[in-house]
């Protein structure tokens, strides 16, 4: 159940891949989640159903192994709150917000789990992740058209994307301090986390609940999503679990990419120079980061 916090430059270099290529896959989730939400899911019922059905493939899993101890089971609460709350949030803002915009307000987090990886876990930062940051908020800037000194949402859906990547960093940081945690626990506790999260939304804007009907119909890709939803999920706390946080975000950059590629085939969003340019910027933040762990070896 436990997980290794050390590793060679190259597999670091190698886990670095894994969280990226995640990331990538990680931008496309808006589509099955749209699908199913216009296909009788409405709302944030399918982040509560597909939550719960990632919560049930996973558990007997979980249950078969060794059960944690009483200390183990509380940091398993808190990684599932606060990594529960952050995707149960991203969902919503996925639901009700343009693409590309709530994708890069969230992935402002690298700021932020940079920040509370020096001040928490001692990380040091270089010049290389200066730079990263730099041109990965760069390309936020350029693609979102940001006015003024500060970058700030407009709307609901964008606020709540900046709070879930703000929620993200301090997840990927406690994930860090419980590496000794098995990941597969860590993403048990997501998706159970992640249920009541998506119902307070359902409080907060009200959709009607999917008759039984509904949820036979769409079972077929409720399964097939999970199948997309358990493995990225599971990749991405296992990787936070043995790269510091700030690198995390910036691997995940990669999700933009995807983002906004996908948004302006099937979603109908612009993809012009602007998002060219920004996302040639977030992609080089990865190139830099990659290139800082290979001098690292």
């Amino acid at each position: 159940m436990s997980e290794s916090n050390s590793a060679t430059p190259k597999a670091t270099l190698g886990v670095s891949a894994v969280v990226a290529a995640s990331g990538a896959f990680w931008g496309l989730w808006w589509i099955p989640l749209r699908f199913l939400e216009r296909h009788g899911l409405t709302g944030n019922w399918a982040s509560v159903t597909l939550n719960a059905a990632a919560a049930l493939i996973i558990m007997p899993i979980v249950l078969s192994r060794p059960w944690p101890s009483g200390q183990d089971l509380r940091r398993l609460m808190v990684v599932g709150l606060l990594a529960g709350f952050t995707f149960a949030s991203w969902n919503h803002a996925l639901l009700y917000g343009a693409v590309v915009r709530v994708t890069l307000l969230f992935y402002l987090s690298p700021i932020w789990a940079s920040l509370l990886g020096i001040l928490l876990l001692g990380d040091s930062i270089g010049p290389g992740r200066v730079l990263s940051i730099v041109l990965g908020l760069s390309g936020a800037s350029v693609i979102l058209d940001f006015r003024g000194f500060l970058p700030l949402p407009h709307g609901n859906a964008e606020w709540l994307a900046l709070a879930s990547g703000m929620a993200f960093a301090f997840a990927t940081v406690y994930v860090r301090k419980t590496h000794d945690l098995g990941a597969l626990e860590k993403t048990l506790a997501n998706s159970v986390f992640a249920v009541p999260c998506a119902l307070a939304f359902l409080v907060v804007v009200p959709a009607a609940p999917p008759t039984l009907g509904t949820l036979v119909g769409a079972l077929p890709l409720i399964l097939l999503s999970c199948i997309w939803l358990v493995p990225v999920g599971f990749l991405i706390l296992w990787g936070a679990g043995r790269l510091d946080p700030g690198r995390v975000s910036i691997l995940l950059l990669f999700e933009v990419l995807a983002s906004a590629i996908s948004a302006a085939l099937f979603a109908g969003e612009p993809f012009g120079w602007r998002e060219g340019a920004g996302c040639f910027l977030i992609a080089s933040a990865g190139v830099v980061e990659g290139i800082s762990q290979l001098r690292a070896g």
